[in-house]
């Protein structure tokens, strides 16, 4: 709740009550284009050739083309702690 001294007109609440849940909106949809467009498959592989090293396949399945570059963070557990 606003507090008593500021003062806003009735006009401005009732334009905000309206752009507000809009905005919202906007920005949501914006998100899901941008986050939740894609969608993708990740395959691990034992590899015959060095069995100390997985190969990670990456799959889009979705129906938009992926354009650019794609990188794996990964972190492993040692006996010293997380190693990047």
């Amino acid at each position: 709740m606003l507090g008593s001294n500021v003062p806003y007109s009735s006009n401005v609440l009732a334009q905000a009550v309206t752009l507000v849940p809009l905005a919202v909106g906007y920005s949501a949809g914006l998100l899901d284009h941008f986050f939740l467009a894609g969608k993708f498959d990740f395959f691990v592989e034992l590899d015959e050739q060095n069995p100390t090293q997985l190969i990670l396949l990456f799959q889009n399945v979705s129906a938009d083309e992926m354009v650019g570059t794609f990188t794996l963070y990964t972190e492993i557990q040692t006996e010293c702690g997380p190693r990047w």
